[in-house]
């Protein structure tokens, strides 16, 4: 029977679409950010491994959909001229990188929490570090020896993180939005989890600073 390779690596690939038409992907964006480095689609595409002709297409497709251009040509360099970015290609290629490094940084933190287990548990739990989750979860280990149960105290965000790659069942989390003095409930949508998790709130902490009474502040 074949086994797979322990070594395997996930990998999420990002695209961009506006009105169901995608605008760009990850082999693309390689493209724009190779053009912004060495002002060439063909030095971009020769270090981009993508093909001189796709990235030709997906540059035209970018501007056909758009209605505007994301290139255009730029004087000096090697040959008398080149290529750069327009305003707009320089800003699709930093919403495209933005995304990227969130997403890679959620797969990291993901990594060093629940999917870094050997195998999967009956119920993981990861977040923020929780008192009483610890406690209904000593509860269930008690209730019944036999469930596997794994916690992995990795932040509210690497919770969230855990719940989008549906690494985890339950996070804790304790997460305040600046904008709307509301806790958790908009980081739903940040981590595209809104319709697919359920809230239950717990109950409200007090954080303080504890001392020796002999220390001089």
């Amino acid at each position: 029977m074949l086994t797979l390779p322990k070594k395997l690596v996930p990998r999420i690939e990002v695209k961009l679409e506006l009105e169901g038409k995608i605008i760009l992907d990850d082999r693309i964006a390689k493209i724009l950010e190779g053009i912004e480095k060495y002002g060439s689609i063909l030095a971009a595409s020769r270090r981009s491994g993508v093909p001189y002709s796709r990235a030709w297409e997906g540059i035209a497709k970018i501007e056909r959909i758009l209605g505007d251009y994301v290139i255009e040509p730029k004087k000096g360099g090697r040959r008398g001229g080149g290529t750069r970015l327009t305003s707009l290609g320089r800003a699709l290629l930093k919403e495209h990188l933005k995304i990227r490094a969130w997403l890679d940084r959620c797969m990291e933190t993901a990594s060093r929490g629940v999917s870094a287990l050997k195998g999967l548990p009956d119920l993981a739990v990861a977040g923020s570090n929780d008192r009483a989750l610890e406690i209904l979860v000593g509860l269930l280990r008690k209730k019944f020896p036999e469930l596997d149960v794994e916690i992995a105290w990795i932040g509210s965000s690497g919770g969230l993180a855990s719940l989008m790659l549906e690494e985890a069942d339950i996070a804790g989390v304790h997460l305040l939005d600046s904008a709307t003095r509301t806790y958790n409930i908009p980081f739903l949508k940040r981590y595209w989890l809104n319709g697919r998790v359920r809230i239950i709130r717990g109950y409200k902490r007090e954080i303080g600073l504890v001392s020796r009474p002999d220390d001089k502040v």
